[in-house]
């Protein structure tokens, strides 16, 4: 996040329109603290802080009341809202993606989640679908410990409430 306030100390120094701003915001400033995020697992409630402190620093620059609640800083444009991203979707969609494009690929990302997941498999014994198991209700509470395997993937399952097999 050093990046974000890095672009938001530049912006406030250099006087440029709201509008070069807000372009700037969307296309520089959140590609640059997204990029990654399929490869890192992080608490979802730490990655909605430091994202919500960073929008809060930003909009002063983008000539717009920082006071304004979340709802209106997260809500779309259709609805008078400011449409930043949200973190957390985000976050899930890049490793989504990444699951859907590499998935028994054969390439070097392809060969290192299948090992990845035998290998997790080995270590706790689960012979199970890990992709689909509900991590809720008991089934492997255990591991959604902090830096976990699977923290990544169960605990955006359990804060957006989704599935993989198709169903919500």
């Amino acid at each position: 996040m050093e990046v974000g306030h890095l672009w938001v100390e530049r912006l406030r120094r250099n006087k440029c329109p709201a509008g070069d701003g807000w372009l700037g915001f969307r296309y520089s400033l959140i590609l640059k603290v997204t990029y990654g995020f399929a490869a890192i697992n992080i608490d979802p409630d730490a990655l909605e802080h430091s994202f919500q402190k960073l929008y809060r620093d930003v909009l002063s620059p983008l000539r717009v009341n920082e006071n304004i609640t979340k709802f209106y800083r997260m809500a779309p444009k259709r609805v008078m809202g400011l449409g930043m991203p949200n973190p957390g979707i985000k976050m899930l969609a890049y490793k989504l993606h990444l699951l859907q494009t590499e998935w028994n690929q054969p390439t070097s990302a392809g060969h290192m989640l299948r090992q990845s997941l035998e290998v997790f498999q080995m270590e706790t014994g689960l012979s199970t679908n890990i992709i689909e198991a509900d991590y809720m209700t008991g089934m492997k509470p255990w591991l959604l410990v902090d830096g976990g395997s699977s923290s990544g993937v169960s605990a955006a399952d359990m804060t957006f409430d989704f599935s993989l097999d198709g169903s919500v």
